[in-house]
């Protein structure tokens, strides 16, 4: 396939392959941004992210937290969802002594599990490329590795330019 051509697994999916943060063993996975047209909204893996975080923890709050987002950047992408999808994604109940909280509605867990589901279709539709994609980067690493000259220092090129030709 050449680098200009994409292969269309639904309308308006962007597929990006990127390595796996955080293993020791880096694996290629699949990154699924899905444009809805012509309203110009998106999904991408950080909105399901946080709408997996919401349901796991049961707080907006917890769920940014964990993802290293503030408060408002989730608020936003929750409203921004509800627009996209003309509907409610989660409800709120106001904190207190018990303390407040978020659940997904049954909007918000539809569009989390369609979105898992177009991950896991496409992962599967790709699993032969992103093997190749995978096994090229491992080899162009090792191929570049030998032909790499050791680098001197500053320090050790002052030292063989002061010292008297033998």
């Amino acid at each position: 396939m050449a680098a200009n051509e994409a292969r269309e697994v639904r309308p308006g999916l962007l597929l990006d392959v990127c390595p796996a943060r955080g293993e020791a063993e880096a694996m290629t996975r699949l990154s699924i941004r899905i444009c809805f047209e012509p309203e110009g909204a998106y999904m991408g893996p950080g909105m399901a992210q946080l709408l997996q975080g919401i349901k796991e923890q049961g707080s907006i709050s917890r769920a940014a937290a964990a993802m290293g987002m503030g408060y408002r950047k989730a608020w936003l992408l929750i409203q921004q969802m509800q627009e996209t999808f003309a509907g409610q994604v989660v409800t709120t109940a106001t904190g207190g002594l018990a303390g407040g909280g978020a659940v997904l509605t049954e909007r918000g867990e539809a569009l989390l599990s369609n979105y898992r589901a177009v991950e896991i279709h496409a992962q599967k539709a790709a699993a032969s490329e992103l093997r190749t994609l995978s096994a090229m980067t491992a080899r162009d690493r090792a191929a570049r590795a030998p032909a790499r000259a050791p680098r001197k220092t500053a320090r050790k090129k002052r030292r063989a330019a002061q010292s008297p030709p033998a």
